[in-house]
């Protein structure tokens, strides 16, 4: 394949040739994965080692397309020059090369200079006293500004993107992602918000040293960035914890099964057995029955897609819910079917409250309010579930079943909380109690922040 490459002043041209004879050197790998990777390089004709990034083509369009605009190696070599010209702090790019098949983009390859054993900030704040860290984080604040002003957003703006140089000084890396734009305030907050979920190990009050760092820097309100920067910290944080509880049942229950022909979803692995027997029934009378702990329900076309994706959701949000276990419908039209796995079901919440007495009726209560707060903190709205949706463990705490009437939307005020938890609390009618309705609101705000001490739920 013919050759791109452009090369730094800072690399002496006798040591270009030998750096191009060792691109594809297997020596010293510091990161092997699909999406590339890293080595560490020497040779005499180097004065220094040095690290080379390769990018591997993904993909016939990506490839065409990349191989027109230009590869991720040649937009990190670019950036790193121009940041460089500006005076912010980034690691040193000397070269890249590009492999091409005529319009098609190969293998891509970008030097870098080699920090040897420098800690990512990451690495750098496990451990740490808390000036030294109160002192990195703001270093990472100031310098995320300096990036900004200098007409670039990152992109991938994490802990383990930033490395400390040994006179403690932070350098920004890994700009293949970044764009040469004038950064508007959602696309600086973008960058904030993937720093802040990187540091969620972290306080709040340290975390926020970043934001006021970056804040004074770049002359901004803070409020207003902080506002923005730590909604989108959120939305991330549950993203990657959805997909963290879809990752984690699929290593349970095994590899996507494939579906019989004229049938689509998602069904795991491991219980396709089972789904064959449901999707059997449902073929044959448009009924579906459960077996070996399955519980199945039919609902309209869509709802069952859209509640298997709620079910991990809340997974994701630590409220207790049975394992999904697939979703399916017929590709030509009909109802569509959920599928979820209980170990011992229970009975109906309405029911189990009507047979609960003393310790057990309190402890049932007092799990209610913790599942409405809960799902509250983690902006659903719950009063529109309906009671039978719930069912009581073995151990007599409430287990969300089926996610219908559950909604996305947040409840900013106390208003709405109490509001939404009083709809949920409604349906239970005269179940209820003075004292259970308060019991109830007593577990949802045990300290009393939110409503006064002693307040229940109206009647119904």
């Amino acid at each position: 394949m013919p050759r791109v490459a452009e090369f730094a002043p800072a690399l002496p041209p006798a040591a270009r040739e030998a750096l191009l004879a060792l691109l594809r050197s297997r020596s010293e790998i510091l990161k092997d994965s699909v999406r590339g990777e890293v080595r560490r390089v020497s040779t005499p004709a180097l004065p220094h080692p040095l690290v080379v990034k390769r990018y591997p083509p993904r993909g016939l369009f990506r490839t065409a397309v990349r191989g027109l605009r230009g590869s991720a190696a040649r937009r990190e070599f670019r950036a790193a020059q121009r940041l460089a010209a500006e005076g912010v702090a980034a690691v040193r790019a000397l070269a890249f090369v590009e492999e091409r098949s005529g319009p098609l983009l190969g293998d891509s390859f970008v030097v870098l200079e080699d920090l040897g054993s420098a800690p990512t900030l990451a690495q750098a704040l496990r451990g740490t006293a808390p000036l030294e860290r109160r002192r990195l984080l703001e270093s990472a604040g100031s310098l995320a500004a300096d990036l900004h002003a200098a007409g670039f957003v990152h992109g991938d703006l994490h802990a383990g993107n930033f490395f400390v140089r040994p006179d403690g000084s932070l350098a920004v890396g890994d700009l293949a992602r970044s764009r040469p734009r004038a950064p508007t305030l959602r696309a600086r907050c973008a960058d904030l918000a993937f720093l802040l979920h990187s540091l969620r190990a972290l306080g709040g009050f340290e975390r926020a040293r970043s934001l006021r760092a970056y804040a004074a820097r770049a002359r901004l309100p803070f409020r207003r960035i902080a506002r923005v920067a730590l909604r989108g910290a959120t939305r991330r944080a549950r993203s990657r914890s959805l997909g963290a509880a879809r990752g984690a049942a699929e290593a349970r229950y095994g590899r996507t099964a494939a579906l019989p022909r004229g049938w689509k979803g998602i069904s795991y692995g491991a219980r396709a057995k089972a789904l064959e027997h449901a999707l059997a029934a449902a073929a044959r009378d448009g009924s579906a029955e459960g077996s070996e702990g399955l519980r199945i329900r039919r609902l309209r076309r869509g709802d069952a897609e859209r509640a298997f994706g709620d079910l991990h959701r809340c997974a994701a949000l630590g409220l207790p819910t049975p394992d999904p276990v697939g979703w399916f419908e017929r590709e030509e039209g009909g109802d569509s079917f959920l599928v979820v796995e209980i170990a011992h079901p229970g009975p109906p919440l309405p029911e189990a409250l009507a047979q609960a007495h003393g310790q057990a009726r309190a402890a049932l209560l007092s799990s209610l309010g913790r599942l409405a707060r809960r799902a509250h903190d983690g902006g659903l709205r719950f009063g529109a579930v309906p009671c039978e949706a719930l069912l009581v463990d073995a151990e007599g705490r409430p287990l969300l079943v089926w996610t219908l009437g559950l909604e996305a939307r947040p409840r900013r005020s106390v208003g709405a909380r109490r509001a939404d938890l009083e709809a949920f609390a409604t349906p239970l009618g005269a179940r209820l109690s003075r004292a259970d309705r308060a019991r109830v609101l007593r577990a949802y705000d045990p300290f009393g922040h939110l409503f006064p001490r002693g307040a229940g739920l109206r009647s119904a």
